[in-house]
């Protein structure tokens, strides 16, 4: 049977980029009468006191052991999602969440080796990240009891003299318009660019995903002799991953924030965007850019698509397409076939509900949406495939993210997607079944979204073994017979 919620987030496991430090600090508010509760007393600014010294003494110990490896020393300077500060108060301050419920995700999905921890130790754990969050020592410890912990939520407090935030705005119209003046680069340039050596018009060079280019320039007998000609410093201090694309000696890439165009050759640069986040950013971290018809497209970590115009950077047009207070967020480069920019969120690990969707390459309007997890939300349309999840009550179906290259048959007019793990990562007890469509090959018609196919490599994932290959399509001889073929 399926059950169908909202998200709850896993604290833990697969999270492949920095967060940022926090300035935002939450305070805890009790929901109902109970002992713990009770001893949570207003001292310390507001902040009430709900663990000992020497429980949080011990669950430093505990975390340095088992935790720090993921998640970072200071708890969001890992290669796992942040248990401290801005992103996690926010994913954990929801009004239908409390301290029960990050106790028993940490205490079900923690250590990533399969392995358990004493209750006492979960316990001193907990107690540690309250503290590395705010929250002062008192003389009443913390327990196990749910009871006690489901009467405790957590909620944002904004830092004192903090500037609020409006709500983020859907659309955003460049001042001279959203028109380009560039007419760089043509449909029938990227359709056929897998027979161009000279450029690199997709992240993974063409449609087919394979990454492969026939300049024979440099070969065996002259590589050792390769040698820096010039640099660009794009001045990126944390992740940086992209892809760049290279039109007629102009490359493009990106930083979390920037879209630069240089000279290929030279390292000049030609013009250079930074985009001023609109909403929260979720997961730090961008692969790079699509280009077509004069305009360089991207996402962002708060949620939006956004044009440049190819010749001098101007902006174009923004609208936000993914919600990033439910855990959504873009790191991939968009695919654009004919006037669809394609593009899916990253974010399985913080339980989103995984999808891909088509957006208007003239102003980002959407035109279809395919669930990766069907059934997820309330208004889910339910599937065949729905009762894949066998859910228990407390456990939402969640996962289903994207964040891999795409690559198509243009010939089919055939979309290949590589769908990433279920949530919550690890566990699979928690959501017996295959979990489709995590850990699948999908195949979408490239207009319309429908499912035509897919094959699901790993069932019930309990390792975080995701699909992030980039699907190259090729020819093979199976059985004698030349057949097309997807990897």
């Amino acid at each position: 049977m399926v059950r169908k919620s909202r998200y709850v987030p896993t604290p833990s496991f697969g999270g492949r980029v920095r967060w940022p430090l926090p300035q935002t600090v939450f305070t805890i508010v009790a929901l109902l009468s109970a002992p713990l509760a009770a001893q949570a007393q207003d001292v310390s600014g507001g902040k009430p006191q709900l663990f000992t010294a020497a429980q949080a003494e011990h669950g430093r110990a505990v975390y340095r052991a088992e935790c720090a490896a993921c998640h970072g020393a200071r708890l969001n300077d890992g290669v796992a999602p942040p248990l401290a500060g801005e992103a996690f108060v926010h994913a954990w301050g929801r009004d239908d969440r409390t301290l029960d419920d990050l106790f028993y995700i940490t205490r079900t999905t923690m250590p990533r080796d399969g392995s358990s921890l004493a209750e006492e130790e979960y316990v001193e754990l907990l107690a540690f990240i309250l503290q590395r969050n705010g929250y002062p020592a008192g003389e009443r410890p913390l327990t196990a009891d749910g009871k006690a912990l489901a009467s405790i939520r957590l909620e944002v407090e904004a830092e004192p003299g903090a500037e609020e935030r409006g709500p983020a705005p859907e659309f955003i119209r460049g001042e001279g318009g959203i028109a380009p003046v560039s007419t760089a680069v043509s449909q029938e340039e990227l359709v056929r660019a897998h027979q161009n050596a000279a450029d690199w018009l997709y992240n993974t060079h063409d449609y087919t995903g394979r990454r492969y280019s026939d300049l024979a320039e440099i070969d065996r007998s002259n590589v050792d002799r390769l040698g820096a000609v010039c640099a660009y410093q794009v001045g990126e201090e944390t992740n940086f991953q992209t892809g760049p694309i290279i039109h007629r000696g102009v490359m493009y890439l990106t930083t979390v924030h920037a879209t630069v165009a240089i000279d290929a050759a030279t390292c000049r640069p030609i013009w250079r965007h930074e985009w001023e986040p609109q909403d929260e950013e979720v997961w730090l971290n961008n692969r790079g850019v699509a280009i077509k018809d004069g305009r360089v497209v991207r996402a962002t970590s708060d949620g939006y698509l956004f044009a440049l115009d190819a010749e001098d950077g101007r902006f174009l047009w923004a609208r936000q397409v993914a919600a990033p207070s439910l855990g959504e967020t873009f790191t991939m480069a968009p695919l654009i076939y004919d006037d669809l920019i394609i593009i899916g969120p990253a974010g399985s690990e913080n339980a989103i509900s995984g999808w891909v969707g088509a957006f208007r390459l003239e102003s980002g309007e959407p035109v279809w949406r395919f669930k990766t997890v069907p059934g997820a939300s309330d208004d889910d349309d339910l599937a065949p495939e729905d009762d894949t999840w066998a859910n228990p009550e407390n456990i939402p179906l969640g996962g289903g993210a994207v964040w891999t290259p795409f690559s198509l048959d243009v010939e089919k007019g055939e979309l290949y997607v590589a769908v990433t793990n279920p949530a919550p990562d690890l566990p699979a007890h928690l959501r017996p079944g295959p979990n489709l469509y995590t850990n699948s090959l999908v195949a979408l018609d490239v207009r319309t979204g429908e499912l035509r196919w897919y094959r699901q490599l790993v069932p019930n994932d309990d390792h975080d073994w995701d699909l992030t290959q980039v699907s190259p399509l090729y020819e093979g001889r199976v059985n004698g017979e030349t057949r097309p073929l997807v990897g």
